[in-house]
């Protein structure tokens, strides 16, 4: 019997990661879920609260670029250019004192950010790494070859995005590449593809 307890003790042990692990990918999945849920009702002050701290510090660094119109330095990320000059064609002067939520329930009022697809969006296999984890795409229950990052703050898990936005200058790269443009070019080009600011 003395030989029993402490093996029972001893598998209690080795069983405490794996349910340990199972309540983080949980509560990933919900930050998801949340996120998800909470924009498509465009309910975009509780879609913020998902986010990592770092996504509304890098809106706030671009506001004032956005707010001066003046020309961005050359060493600007494509993707910052991108945001800025959104912000300045669509939100308009108005941005530079408005939240991350409240530029993105403008935005989705006046139809220049759109939600098309996120319906069809899920997280596949979630692989946790201390106080950050990656979630697998899946768009249309095909999974892709892209991953969600997640990071664990003081709050709880976050969705940490900004690791998309590196994809974004190569992507952008690739599309000015492959049309001949220079990146400007391809930049106002894809503004301008997007609803015009209504009047109100």
């Amino acid at each position: 019997m003395m030989k029993i307890v402490p093996n029972l003790f001893l598998l209690g042990l080795l069983a405490l990661p794996v349910s340990m692990h199972a309540d983080e990918v949980e509560a990933i999945r919900n930050v998801f879920t949340t996120f998800q849920s909470s924009l498509l009702a465009g309910d975009t002050v509780k879609a913020a609260d998902t986010l990592a701290p770092s996504v509304t510090t890098y809106y706030d660094k671009l506001k004032p670029l956005a707010a001066s119109n003046s020309t961005l330095p050359a060493t600007t990320p494509p993707v910052d250019r991108l945001v800025v000059e959104v912000l300045r064609q669509r939100a308009g002067p108005q941005a530079s004192k408005q939240s991350l939520a409240e530029m993105t329930a403008e935005g989705l009022r006046q139809g220049w950010i759109k939600l098309d697809g996120l319906q069809d969006v899920q997280i596949g296999a979630v692989s946790v790494t201390g106080n950050t984890a990656t979630a697998g795409l899946i768009i249309k229950q095909e999974p892709t070859s892209w991953g969600i990052p997640f990071l664990k703050t003081a709050a709880g898990w976050k969705m940490d995005p900004l690791a998309f936005y590196k994809m974004g200058d190569f992507l952008l790269k690739a599309e000015t590449a492959r049309n001949g443009f220079d990146e400007q070019k391809t930049i106002h080009d894809i503004v301008a593809s997007l609803p015009a600011k209504k009047k109100i």
